[in-house]
């Protein structure tokens, strides 16, 4: 058995291999301030609103602050080493194969049709903007990615060729009917990839639900604005079987299979 000294010192050096075994975001207990903070703090806690009213307010806020931090650490093109796009590109390119003919639906300026290139046979990026097939063609340097600006199940059903994967990154929450077109991706594909925002991430928006208000969205352009059960909900009724699922850095990310 431990003496009170032992069992201290015991307490010491685990907490100390915790700290360099884990990886766990460690902060002393006197932080640092921010004077802006501070002083916007004490103002808003006394703006004379009951507490619906500076809620609703404060919620609305955080969407604004949210969204300008978001634009503008995506100003300048991340190091190597920026670990959610790290993430985002071991989960993608984990389930693609030398011999996959791949579709990047929605593709905008071709980052996804970029990441699965080097580990596919092929890639069709297909975007009805012609501007931006422009600039992805600039931005684009592998030769088996090609780009196409069509209405893609239209050009499915005229083309000969048959493809395993279509990439569906930030595209479903902006279809009118999400459900269709996955329901008609099953007709021409082996397996999906999604990537949309996680909205089980923040509980504002339940929280502006209770209170009478809409949901925060994530984007102006968005027509939906999915929760995990509900993609799970899609997913079961369409008969897709779920490879891999992720739930990380405020997106979900899934594998299916058709």
């Amino acid at each position: 058995m431990y003496n009170a000294h032992q069992y201290l010192i015991k307490r010491q050096q685990l907490g100390t291999q915790s700290d360099n075994k884990y990886g766990i975001w460690k902060f002393s207990r006197k932080k640092k301030k921010s004077l802006l903070n501070s002083i916007l703090y004490r103002i808003f806690v006394r703006l004379p609103f009951d507490n619906s009213r500076k809620f609703k307010f404060f919620s609305e806020m955080s969407w604004l602050f949210r969204r300008m931090a978001f634009e503008q650490a995506h100003l300048d093109k991340p190091d190597i080493d920026y670990t959610p796009y790290k993430v985002r590109d071991n989960f993608i390119t984990a389930y693609l194969e030398s011999d996959n003919k791949v579709v990047d639906l929605g593709c905008g300026t071709a980052e996804y049709s970029r990441i699965a290139a080097p580990h596919v046979s092929s890639v069709i990026a297909v975007d009805y903007d012609k501007n931006i097939l422009e600039v992805a063609k600039t931005l684009t340097n592998d030769k088996n990615v090609s780009f196409l600006s069509d209405e893609v199940f239209s050009w499915l059903s005229k083309t000969d060729d048959d493809y395993d994967i279509v990439l569906c990154a930030h595209i479903i929450e902006h279809l009118d009917d999400p459900v269709m077109f996955l329901s008609d991706c099953k007709k021409f594909f082996k397996s999906i990839y999604i990537e949309v925002p996680d909205n089980d991430q923040d509980e504002h928006s339940f929280i502006r639900e209770i209170h009478g208000l809409d949901p925060i969205y994530n984007d102006a352009d968005h027509i939906w604005e999915f929760k995990r059960n509900d993609l799970h909900k899609i997913f079961s009724d369409l008969d897709f079987q779920i490879i891999e699922e992720q739930y990380i850095h405020g997106v979900m990310r899934f594998w299916l299979r058709c």
